[in-house]
């Protein structure tokens, strides 16, 4: 069926929020029109896709324009636009539109911030990643629905195999925004006690060289002085990745979710995160708490007690439960549903 729902996605990369799209749009049975940046990585996968109907777009102001008329002289009934930072353009289209649902997702912390949102009108409804988010939206009309995890991919289970190096991995961009000062803690408490090398520490994702400290903490772990700290970059091959690891590691306090967590555990790969934002709630929501750090005085010591104690070999009945309580909170069915329930 042919939605009434315009969809606009404002960043051509493929990160989290550009997958969590994907998704939407691989499962549901109905046909948008999205608005893409023309000629990104994203457009050509969409395209690829055949299912959609796809325009690139290399103008912001032009877009919106062209979306407006578009609601003026065709039938749509709402927009969608995936991420929170365009949240005045949402604002414009909604005060315009008074008559339509204007839909903005917000996926950031830094979007949930009062002097960025103002004041919103009555037809525009914010849709929060988790608890996390919505906890900082109390004042605004929105609703919390959870990104999704595609489990029906035949993405195969990890065959759960400790190395005696155990790799752990720190997956998403190497920023002061992922975490960047608590891995600086743990590396310095570890070198310290001489457990530096008794794992494998696998960085996945671009470096923002642009952050002087993310840049200095770069220069200084790095693999000729450190041989058991790896920076891969960014991959794009994600089996090769998650096949190569024992353990995924996530120390940002203050993630809004985070679909690294989803994706270790859809394929049964431990995932140890603080009790503390979207991480903390993805293992909890999961009975997961064993895998949880208290984000205390001393919470280095407390993490290498859990490396050490409790890098443990899933049995197959465990792991096929946790993707069970996956597809149940996380499923990418559930998520087309209850988002296509807002448009």
């Amino acid at each position: 069926m042919i939605s009434k729902t315009i969809i606009v996605s404002p960043s051509g990369n493929f990160y989290g929020s550009e997958q969590v799209l994907y998704d939407f749009l691989s499962f549901t049975k109905n046909k948008y029109l999205v608005f893409v940046p023309k000629d990104s990585s994203f457009y050509n996968k969409l395209i690829t896709q055949d299912k959609h109907d796809i325009k690139g777009f290399d103008n912001l102001s032009l877009l919106y324009v062209k979306i407006l008329l578009l609601f003026i002289f065709k039938k749509y009934s709402s927009l969608y636009i995936n991420e929170g930072g365009h949240i005045k353009y949402a604002k414009l289209a909604a005060k315009i539109l008074k008559s339509k649902k204007i839909i903005l997702h917000i996926r950031l912390l830094e979007d949930c911030k009062k002097e960025r949102l103002g004041s919103i009108p009555p037809n525009l409804r914010l849709v929060s990643i988790s608890a996390f988010i919505s906890s900082h939206l109390k004042s605004y009309n929105h609703i919390q629905i959870y990104d999704p995890i595609s489990t029906k991919r035949d993405v195969p289970l990890s065959n759960n195999e400790i190395k005696t190096l155990p790799t752990i991995g720190i997956i998403g961009r190497v920023s002061q925004t992922k975490g960047i000062s608590n891995y600086n803690q743990l590396f310095d408490f570890l070198k310290v006690g001489g457990q530096i090398n008794s794992f494998v520490f696998k960085f996945y994702g671009d470096i923002v060289i642009e952050e002087s400290s993310t840049f200095d903490f770069y220069n200084h772990f790095n693999s000729s002085t450190y041989p058991t700290i790896i920076f891969e970059g960014f991959v794009t091959d994600q089996d090769k990745m998650y096949n190569d690891l024992d353990v995924v590691l996530h120390l940002n306090d203050n993630e809004p979710l985070g679909r690294i967590g989803l994706e270790s555990w859809s394929r049964g790969i431990p995932f140890i995160s603080f009790n503390k934002g979207g991480t903390g709630e993805i293992n909890t929501a999961l009975n997961l708490n064993k895998f949880l750090v208290e984000k205390e005085t001393g919470w280095e010591m407390k993490l290498l007690k859990l490396l050490l104690n409790n890098l443990i070999v899933l049995t197959e009945k465990e792991r096929k439960e946790i993707r069970q309580r996956l597809v149940d909170l996380f499923g990418v069915e559930r998520y087309v549903r209850e988002l296509e329930m807002e448009f």
